[in-house]
């Protein structure tokens, strides 16, 4: 990946979200997903802003998803008032990097919100020349996603990042269900299984 000349830097407020503060860091090897994030934005001349009290806040799906809608409006309703004050009374856009937060919050008024995966494409990959691999690149488009643009943002930028896309066929939805599947892996295993039994086949043949 090569840069560009870049304009004048801009500014995105990004609320890492709960998924990914508990599941974006890889280690050593690879670096989070919220790192990646904040350089990919700096190549592309755009300033990151991260609320200093992002990491006790949530968009309430947890709990809207358990059946506890009280409790999730005001979990939604405080992040609302920390976007607003971080973004500057809505100045300054809002990124959150998981579809079902960006969901959540899709409707905030004088606020401008992106999905990761929308920002990454309309503001940052025009500033930057990609170099696609060859590597072959596996896609699951979420049901939030779908919900949002029906994941035409996420299959943009997998197609600029591979030569070689996969979309599974027939996986609509992970089985996750937001947590569920921490405690009951059978979802995951069902909603999985035409792809596990037509990937078995294809090993058993090679």
């Amino acid at each position: 990946m090569t840069e560009q000349p870049q304009p004048a830097a801009e500014k995105v407020v990004y609320f890492v979200t709960c998924p990914n503060r508990l599941f974006g860091y890889a280690g050593t090897k690879q670096p989070s997903l919220p790192d990646t994030v904040v350089r990919l934005c700096n190549k592309a001349g755009i300033e990151v802003l991260v609320p200093d009290a992002a990491a006790q806040s949530c968009c309430g799906q947890p709990w809207q998803s358990k059946g506890y809608p009280q409790q999730a409006a005001e979990r939604r309703a405080q992040l609302r008032e920390l976007l607003w004050q971080a973004s500057e009374q809505g100045r300054w856009p809002i990124v959150l990097d998981a579809s079902p937060c960006a969901l959540q919050i899709d409707d905030c008024e004088g606020i401008e919100t992106f999905e990761l995966s929308t920002f990454l494409y309309q503001h940052v990959v025009p500033r930057l020349v990609l170099e696609p691999s060859k590597e072959p690149l596996l896609l699951h488009v979420t049901c939030s996603s779908r919900r949002l643009d029906n994941g035409l943002a996420l299959r943009k930028l997998a197609q600029l990042c591979s030569t070689s896309v996969i979309e599974p066929d027939g996986i609509k939805c992970c089985g996750f269900a937001g947590d569920k599947g921490f405690t009951l892996p059978e979802l995951n295993s069902s909603a999985l299984a035409p792809w596990l039994r037509r990937y078995q086949r294809v090993a058993v043949k090679a």
